[in-house]
């Protein structure tokens, strides 16, 4: 019996096409191996402006800019920038005045890309407290995170208002534990921000309470606040992954602003039974409308430091903690990785 042996000329072709295939896989494997590991820590828990990277994770932002985004949650401003500068973690959420506070000491981190241009600070309370105003807290103990970077102001808010800040109880709690904390009456007041309003209204409509919100805004407080940071190290050794990392956080920001309860639905995804999809979604109306968008910055401006609220930031941060603000505001940010 006859059989049919294919020429040189075809083994050489089915040769080339297997040595293809096998190439295509290896430059496969290789592509899903080059992603970058990027360490991204929050400074609080995954809600308000901390939402949008969850949600940029779901739908492959940073997947499409080659990184692999793990996100932790946090306990504080000053303990995402101690991560951030010990390299802990690539990139970090933080308050932009802890920045100006630990750089000049020696803190190896700058702020990155400006994230809300006015401050979320705030003291919450209950109507059956009496407080109405922060004249009212004297005798009164008010909740707060030791490493939250709202104790940075209280005390030039209570100065203001002429209040000396010992006849006010400090009480120092985990961040997850304020919210309870205050409406299980164990606190008067509790140092949070102002996105936390939809979650404490809905528990306080079930034991028939009200609750009272103080701004530190509405005393004049006109500042930047939450920021992305990185340390010196890696912006140096890394500039194209910072740059590649900020495109897939400013895509996520934008997303946010558009669509608000799919976002709070991403982030649920990610942590569950942390706080209700609707009330998720409220407190993302709030940041989206009050802090970070509000009505007047453009999607290309958006990230952006303005020298003018840099320098008023820096300003009351010196009037708060009493040292003369001498430095340039510029030494604590580094604007060349902010996507256009």
């Amino acid at each position: 019996m006859l059989t049919h042996r294919p020429s040189s000329r075809a083994r050489h072709h089915a040769q080339k096409v297997a040595l293809g295939v096998v190439l295509a896989a290896f430059a496969a494997f290789g592509t899903a191996q080059a992603k970058d590991k990027v360490i991204l820590q929050l400074d609080w828990l995954a809600s308000g402006e901390k939402s949008p990277p969850y949600a940029g994770k779901a739908l492959g932002y940073f997947d499409a800019e080659g990184i692999d985004l793990e996100i932790r949650r946090g306990t504080g401003a000053a303990d995402s920038l101690n991560k951030v500068a010990t390299g802990a973690a690539t990139y970090g959420y933080c308050d932009i005045s802890n920045v100006m506070m630990t750089r000049p000491q020696g803190a190896p981190v700058k702020a990155i890309f400006a994230i809300t241009s006015k401050a979320a600070h705030a003291i919450i309370t209950r109507k059956d407290t009496g407080i109405k105003s922060f004249k009212d807290l004297p005798g009164k103990s008010v909740g707060t995170a030791p490493t939250a970077s709202s104790n940075l102001f209280f005390p030039l808010i209570l100065t203001d208002a002429k209040i000396d800040l010992a006849s006010v109880k400090m009480v120092n709690a985990d961040p997850a534990a304020l919210a309870p904390m205050l409406m299980t009456k164990r606190i008067d007041a509790a140092m949070l921000w102002v996105t936390n309003r939809p979650q404490l209204d809905r528990a306080a409509k079930e034991t028939g309470d009200e609750i009272v919100v103080l701004p530190f805004s509405d005393e004049g407080m006109n500042m930047y606040s939450s920021v992305l940071i990185a340390s010196d190290e890696q912006l140096e050794k890394n500039p194209d992954l910072t740059r590649r990392f900020l495109r897939a956080m400013k895509k996520s920001f934008v997303y946010l602003r558009d669509n608000p309860e799919k976002v709070a639905i991403y982030t649920d995804e990610a942590n569950p039974s942390q706080q209700p999809v609707p009330q998720r979604t409220e407190s993302l109306k709030i940041i989206v409308d009050l802090l970070m968008w509000r009505g007047e910055v453009a999607e290309k401006d958006f990230g952006a430091f303005d020298t003018k609220l840099l320098q008023q930031t820096y300003a009351v941060l010196g009037r708060a903690q009493n040292f003369s603000p001498d430095r340039n505001p510029e030494d604590f940010i580094d604007r060349r990785f902010i996507p256009e």
